[in-house]
């Protein structure tokens, strides 16, 4: 099943906390590895968010921080983790589908 985000239009808040893993379970963290956050319209749609840095904590866990612009329209959208280890070699999660994340329209 798709793993889905949900945050209203505008806000920065809550981060966006992932734990990475494959079908086999959590992805190991590094030493010299860089996680990046891309997120776009759905079917190949506008990038919203392009490669931004996320932060790496333990347990495979990584944290988003939005930015208003991320989160100014409202809809859903595609997102990944891409992964880049200390030796440059590239992993994107998940690898079967997307995050999706849907941004709720304000009401005023």
């Amino acid at each position: 099943m798709a793993d889905t985000f949900t945050i209203k239009q505008g806000d920065t808040s809550p981060a966006l906390a992932r734990v990475l893993e494959t079908a086999a379970g959590p992805i190991p963290l590094e030493i010299g590895d860089k996680v990046t956050f891309s997120m776009r319209r759905p079917y190949g749609g506008p990038v919203v968010v392009d490669r931004q840095p996320c932060q790496i904590r333990e347990g495979s866990v990584v944290v988003f921080f939005w930015h208003d612009r991320d989160t100014a329209t409202p809809g859903l959208f595609e997102a990944e983790f891409e992964i880049t280890r200390a030796d440059r070699s590239i992993e994107t999660v998940p690898n079967w589908d997307y995050l999706y994340v849907n941004v709720v329209g304000t009401v005023a």
